[in-house]
């Protein structure tokens, strides 16, 4: 559960900013594994405020800067996937692929720790209308109808 959140200027734990903020928070099996292997390997990072960090930077008072984290990610996505891809792009990627798994705008609004789940939806109609598009071929797909058609009406 999400209690406290590192400062903006990365030097303290501070209380979430709202109590929306402070909530369960999913982390996938893979991701848990390669944290785990992370703390076996390096160990914890600098503790602050009497909680030990997973990720330190060279000196105990120092944490992964944003600007670090954005470096790494974009590097090793240009040597896996040939481009470069920010964290903030995996951050959406992650929620589109969950609402196209049928989770609910509510639930990723309160994963995602948007104040609303306006903001959420507004931030994934793509998404949304994109799933509403293939659940609409499928059915007229399975109803024997034209699919192209139900989705021209649709439009109109």
């Amino acid at each position: 559960v999400v209690r406290r959140q590192l400062s903006l200027d990365g030097l303290r734990l501070a209380a979430p900013k709202t109590a929306e903020s402070a909530r369960p928070l999913l982390v996938e099996e893979t991701a848990l594994r390669l944290l785990v292997d992370h703390l076996n390997v390096f160990g914890s990072g600098p503790v602050m405020d009497g909680v030990a960090l997973i990720f330190g930077g060279r000196s105990a008072r120092c944490t992964v800067t944003g600007h670090q984290l954005y470096h790494a990610v974009s590097a090793a996505s240009r040597r896996v996937l040939g481009r470069k891809v920010g964290p903030h792009q995996l951050r959406h990627g992650y929620a589109t692929l969950r609402l196209e798994a049928g989770d609910s705008v509510k639930t990723l609004q309160m994963d995602l720790g948007h104040a609303s789940s306006a903001t959420t939806h507004s931030t994934y109609l793509h998404a949304i209308e994109r799933l509403g598009q293939r659940q609409a071929i499928f059915g007229a797909v399975v109803d024997g109808g034209s699919a192209a058609a139900l989705l021209r009406r649709g439009r109109g």
